[in-house]
Parts: structure tokens; sequence; C-alpha cells
């Protein structure tokens, strides 16, 4: 949650392949679990351009987690569940 608020909030944002921060953010954007030095080197590589593109491409994709959107999805696989019974 708290990576899909910063995506809200359009900041640039890396994230380790742990759990489903992954599935969140472009493969450029995520480092191994634990590997700092991965870290380090993708946080000392960044340069503005690249944070500004971040920062849209960020926003952009915390739509797909508004209220409505999830709901919509939600509702859809639902019915389909129920479609297939």
């Amino acid at each position: 949650r708290a990576l899909i608020e910063a995506l809200s909030k359009g900041i640039p944002s890396l994230g380790s392949n742990a759990g489903g921060i992954s599935e969140l953010l472009p493969s450029e954007s995520v480092f191994e679990a634990g590997n700092y030095i991965e870290l380090k080197d993708k946080i000392s590589k960044l340069s503005i351009d690249q944070l500004k593109d971040w920062s849209v491409r960020n926003y952009q994709k915390s739509l797909d987690y508004q209220r409505d959107n999830l709901q919509k999805r939600r509702i859809d696989f639902y019915q389909s569940f129920i479609n297939e019974i």
C-alpha cells in the first residue's frame, strides 16, 4: 500500500522483488531483495530526466488502483465466476 501511495503522488520509486512490489514497477525500478549493492547502483545511476519520466509513469500506474477501477475489476471477476457456474 505504501508503494501505491507513493505512485499516486508521482514519486519516483524503486522496490525489491519481494512480495507484489515488482508487479507494480517496471524491471529497471526493481532490485533483488537484500541486494543493497544493486539498490545503491540503481540510485546512483538515476538522472533528473529519468526521475521525471518515472514520476509520470508511476502516477499513471497508480490510476489502475483507484477505488472505482478496483471495484469494477472485482465485479467483473465475480460476474465471470458466477457465469461459469
